[in-house]
């Protein structure tokens, strides 16, 4: 299973997921969780490639139904083509467990290590994310390898603990 979560707009490259699933093995279940003015041009687009059995849709999810999609994924994909500052989605996924396989934009690189907890793609490459995912989606050891360096990523760096500590630190420097 594959998990996209995010606004439907075009910066946020929710338009390359029609491109995505084709790339993708039939049996791929794909999960799109949000919403935004994308939205009807991406039904669209996926009605002509999808027969009803691939793509799951959702609205926009509270935390715990979020928390719930993650821990159902086998990855996740994040292909943001704007210069992402950060990227709180694939934040989440890692703390879950999950890799993630997205463009290289913005802050991606800030939490996101190719080939550790996930991939980094060049912006736009549809058909090597596609060959990420497949890779992640038929090796589960190394899926599994990689969700769990996120995750251990994630309590080191982003804790709230390690944060404050972080931002006493610069504010300490300032004074």
């Amino acid at each position: 299973t594959v998990l996209f979560a995010g606004t439907f707009e075009i910066h946020k490259g929710v338009d390359i997921l029609p491109d995505l699933l084709t790339y993708l093995p039939k049996s791929t279940q794909m999960m799109i969780v949000g919403d935004g003015p994308q939205k009807e041009d991406l039904y669209k687009k996926i009605s002509r490639i999808d027969h009803g059995s691939q793509v799951k849709y959702f609205g926009w999810l509270n935390k715990e139904e979020m928390i719930e999609e993650y821990c159902t994924a086998s990855v996740v994909v994040f292909p943001s083509l704007w210069e992402e500052p950060f990227g709180r989605v694939g934040i989440e996924a890692l703390a879950a467990g999950r890799p993630v396989v997205a463009f290289d934009v913005g802050g991606v690189r800030d939490w996101l290590v190719d080939g550790v907890n996930g991939f980094l793609i060049p912006r736009g490459d549809v058909s090597l994310m596609a060959e990420k995912v497949r890779l992640l989606l038929a090796d589960e050891k190394l899926a599994n390898e990689m969700g769990m360096e996120g995750q251990s990523m994630v309590k080191r760096c982003f804790e709230k603990k390690h944060v404050i500590s972080c931002f006493e630190s610069v504010l300490e420097s300032i004074v």
